[in-house]
């Protein structure tokens, strides 16, 4: 009864960073290949997504961002792993309303497929405290930087007061 998947880095998959891993491939050019490889082994379709890596705010998602997913397979669908930024970090933009935006274009285009949806964090973490750590043990300032473009894709804030997001999170819940 154990179901078996991959997950795929969606924003990846289509690449929509600017130096492409697959050769000439264009932004939103899909690479179904690296996903079909695993079939028919695959009980279920997974990816992770990141999108404010690559839009400028949860509102420039586009409609059909995560919608190729739907006539690609017959297979279940899940979020194994996402998130939105509620805040900006260094070149990275961030607002609560764009977490709520993402929310709901991922609602909005899968949800009702979906068959699980991880979110990264509950609560933001304090990265100056993790920072902090990270030092004395030697992590790098760039490992340090790389951990915090995803400090505050929580849905509470570090003192755990809510965000706008989490209220749009339980409201799919039900």
């Amino acid at each position: 009864e154990t179901q078996v998947f991959v997950t795929f880095q969606w924003d990846d998959l289509n690449n929509m960073f600017p130096q492409p891993e697959e050769g000439d491939r264009q932004r939103f050019d899909t690479n179904w290949e690296q996903v079909e490889a695993f079939e028919p082994n695959l009980d279920l379709w997974a990816i992770s997504t990141y999108p404010y890596f690559v839009f400028e705010n949860g509102t420039s998602i586009p409609e059909d961002y995560y919608t190729p997913l739907l006539s690609r397979t017959s297979k279940p669908l899940a979020i194994a792993e996402d998130g939105f930024s509620s805040a900006a970090v260094g070149p990275i933009n961030g607002a609560p309303e764009d977490q709520v935006a993402y929310l709901n274009a991922i609602h909005d285009q899968l949800g009702s497929h979906l068959v699980f949806w991880v979110n990264l964090l509950l609560t933001d973490f304090n990265l100056d405290s993790y920072a902090e750590y990270m030092t004395t043990i030697g992590q790098s300032a760039e490992d340090i930087e790389s951990l915090g473009y995803f400090a505050f894709t929580g849905f509470q804030n570090f003192d755990r007061s809510p965000k706008p997001a989490l209220e749009v999170w339980d409201s799919f819940q039900k």
